[in-house]
């Protein structure tokens, strides 16, 4: 693959975060934080500095800030840099939630698309592929 993907992966469980980035870091540069507002910080500096993220793995049930709510300012942010809907980074909503209302709530706020946990390098693959990232599997 000759593109890189520039990952952030949000999430405040150390082992999903250190599993997503294994899976990932062949791809690209991944930033990893466990905090809401550190992640969107770094999202709107990606944006600012003109090197924006590609890629947000995003877990939904995290302290003080929800990922849903993560998702929202992400998008604002978005917006607010004049970034069309179809230029935008991917966000892929990675979290052990995956009943119809928080996946809903996801689809609706944003998101492009969603795994639930446990990952794996397939179904990481997989959705990689379905948002764009990835060429299609021969």
């Amino acid at each position: 693959m000759n593109r890189k993907i520039k990952t952030l992966i949000v999430d405040d469980d150390s082992a999903s975060t250190l599993l997503l980035k294994i899976h990932l870091e062949r791809y690209g540069p991944c930033q990893t934080t466990d905090n809401g507002d550190l992640a969107i910080h770094a999202y709107r500096s990606g944006l600012d500095e003109g090197d924006p993220y590609d890629l947000v793995c995003l877990d939904i049930n995290m302290p003080r800030i929800s990922g849903h709510e993560v998702l929202c300012k992400l998008r604002e942010a978005d917006a607010e840099s004049g970034i069309a809907p179809d230029r935008r980074g991917k966000v892929i909503m990675v979290t052990a939630m995956g009943d119809v209302q928080n996946i809903t709530a996801a689809h609706r706020y944003g998101c492009d698309g969603f795994i639930i946990k446990p990952v794996t390098r397939d179904n990481l693959e997989k959705e990689l592929r379905k948002v764009g990232l990835l060429p299609a599997a021969d």
